[in-house]
């Protein structure tokens, strides 16, 4: 178990990344940026602590936050990447045929 969570967290953060695009196109306010980062950071430092420091206890109600976190930011970052293949195989496209 203790090996898999950074693995999780990995992918947790990099889909994060990825929905954050997202958030910043619909807002410019900087609270909701720093509330999203900080939300995040705080999540993903308490269960690499918890692992670490093997609080078991702490890590099934921090990884189930954490799915809690993962799964909308999933589902749009599906619907995202849906749109954002068709524009990245158009500029493809475009180099390609000079």
């Amino acid at each position: 178990m203790k090996k898999r969570i950074p693995a999780i967290v990995l992918v947790w953060l990099i889909i994060d990344l990825y929905f954050f695009n997202a958030v910043k196109t619909l807002t410019a306010n900087i609270d909701v940026i720093w509330g999203y980062w900080l939300f995040d950071a705080l999540l993903a430092t308490s269960v690499l602590y918890s692992v670490m420091a093997q609080k078991m206890k702490y890590v099934s109600w921090l990884m189930a936050l954490m799915l809690i976190s993962f799964v909308p930011k999933l589902i749009g970052s599906v619907v995202l990447l849906l749109e954002d293949i068709p524009a990245c195989s158009a500029v493809f496209r475009r180099v390609v045929t000079g």
